[in-house]
């Protein structure tokens, strides 16, 4: 069955493909990232996305994503054929143009960085509609069939339906998960402040997606709460607190290090023992060559 409008404000345009099953009732729980094995040129999804529209080619996914356009393919209450059964089922696929061999150093050029910025505004976008946590998923989680983001490679290694390793080993994964929680946190302002500027009354709807919005903001930032037994579940940390906690304790370690120590009071730190300790030799060498020069009369 075809489409007539994108469901996604972020894709410029559509090209339907038939490559697809429909499934009126499917709630997606993946957002799934490929590449295409193709060159990073701005026409690339315009053509990979006219290949999908072949019935000979037997494939297809939701998004064509390169440096210039997001086209869509695949109505998203159709599943795509993408990643085999389990993949094609539970996720919404999107194709990157780039290849799974691409090193960290060539995902970094211009034309990478404005694949990935695309992709993770569109990614976001999926992840708000549907209510997927902006979230890479351990094997195990994928496994047990838990909402977030997975690639094709992962797929592949869980559920052994396929050997595709795309996006590949050198593919900014942690650059392009703080692009996606970045994009849900602008939705959220840009939510607000548009309903300021028009002086309208706030829609439920508009009040719900700030609020989904705003509660993914404040499980990234929670500093997480410990389980009780009887009482409450463990919440663990968002993952931006978990990196600020890590930059703090090692800014700590640095300050612990260089600490000169003061009697009754503080340790003193190793760097600054080392230091200390680097002073006292030079102090002794001057020492040294200063009686030699002495002795010999210099």
């Amino acid at each position: 069955m075809s489409f007539t409008e994108a469901d996604s404000s972020v894709a410029n345009s559509i090209y339907p493909t038939q490559n697809c099953t429909w499934s009126p009732g499917l709630n997606p729980i993946w957002v799934v990232l490929h590449t295409m094995e193709t060159p990073e040129g701005d026409q690339i999804a315009e053509n990979i996305s006219s290949w999908f529209a072949n019935p000979v080619a037997g494939t297809s996914a939701h998004y064509c994503v390169d440096p210039d356009s997001v086209v869509q393919c695949v109505d998203e209450r159709a599943c795509a054929w993408a990643a085999m059964q389990v993949g094609n089922a539970y996720g919404i696929h999107i194709e990157m143009a780039g290849r799974a061999a691409q090193t960290a150093a060539e995902w970094a050029d211009s034309q990478s960085q404005a694949i990935l910025a695309r992709t993770a505004a569109l990614t976001a976008d999926i992840c708000r509609r549907h209510n997927i946590p902006a979230r890479y998923l351990t094997d195990q989680q994928l496994a047990d069939g838990e909402k977030g983001i997975t690639t094709h490679a992962q797929i592949s290694r869980v559920f052994k339906q396929s050997d595709h390793t795309d996006p590949g080993e050198g593919f900014p994964s942690q650059q392009f998960l703080g692009l996606v929680q970045r994009a849900l946190g602008a939705a959220a302002v840009q939510s607000v402040a548009q309903v300021v500027s028009e002086g309208e009354e706030m829609s439920k709807e508009i009040l719900e997606a700030i609020n989904l919005n705003l509660t993914r903001i404040v499980n990234l930032l929670s500093p997480g709460v410990p389980g009780q037994a009887g009482v409450r579940h463990a919440t663990p940390a968002g993952a931006v607190f978990q990196r600020l906690d890590n930059i703090s304790a090692q800014v700590q370690e640095l300050k612990d290090a260089a600490t000169p120590g003061r009697a009754g009071v503080k340790t003193q730190g190793s760097l600054d023992a080392r230091l200390s300790s680097i002073e006292e030799n030079q102090t002794t060498l001057i020492n040294i060559l200063t009686t030699i020069a002495e002795k010999k009369g210099l």
